[in-house]
């Protein structure tokens, strides 16, 4: 129960600092892309990353100031550090 409670605190604290930055937020992106628990790059935002977790709910992480997600690390990073396909 702690757990779940848990979860759900983090939850709202990466929603609620998405809602700051006004990035976009799929809650079904996890279901709708059959993806397993772990993070994800955003598709649309560098800075940000969806969060798959094993109970099924997506939550939207961000990047402190001046990072991107490294997909390839799953970690936040320098940018000249993350390749981003353009």
């Amino acid at each position: 129960m702690k757990k779940k409670i848990a979860m759900f605190v983090a939850g709202i604290a990466f929603i609620a600092s998405a809602a700051i930055a006004q990035v976009p937020f799929n809650p079904d992106y996890c279901a709708q892309n059959h993806l397993a628990a772990g993070v994800y790059p955003h598709p649309s935002s560098y800075p940000n990353f969806y969060v798959c977790t094993e109970e099924g709910y997506t939550l939207l992480g961000q990047c402190p100031a001046g990072l991107w997600f490294n997909p390839t690390l799953k970690v936040c990073d320098w940018p000249w550090e993350v390749e981003t396909g353009i």
